[in-house]
């Protein structure tokens, strides 16, 4: 996606640049190194943490998104769990096989 809006850009602008560039390791090892030593010195160690802990929670739509889904799995799980008690109390296999099917799907998407 990101490409696509450069090269649009680029067009339109009538820049004329290469869509990627190609950077030496051994020019850029050492600097990255020394800047990741860095973060996990005791100093810094405290706010590397709060930053990586915020990489990883994700912005609030994300968070909110996985709750629904952990919402969706658990009511599925719900299902399962009602059509098996149907199935001991003697429910027809065929039919309760049918929805245990379905849902199963639907848990997997």
């Amino acid at each position: 996606m990101r490409a696509e809006i450069a090269r649009k850009h680029a067009t339109a602008n009538r820049v004329c640049h290469p869509l990627n560039v190609t950077l030496r390791q051994d020019v850029l090892l050492e600097p990255l190194d020394a800047w990741l030593a860095s973060k996990f010195e005791p100093r810094h160690l405290s706010t590397t943490i709060d930053e990586l802990t915020a990489a990883t929670i994700g912005p609030p739509e994300t968070q909110s998104l996985e709750g629904e889904i952990n919402a969706q799995i658990a009511e599925c799980d719900r299902k399962l769990t009602q059509y098996r008690a149907a199935l001991d109390a003697g429910g027809d296999p065929a039919i309760v096989a049918g929805w245990i099917t379905e849902t199963e799907a639907q848990r997997a998407k």
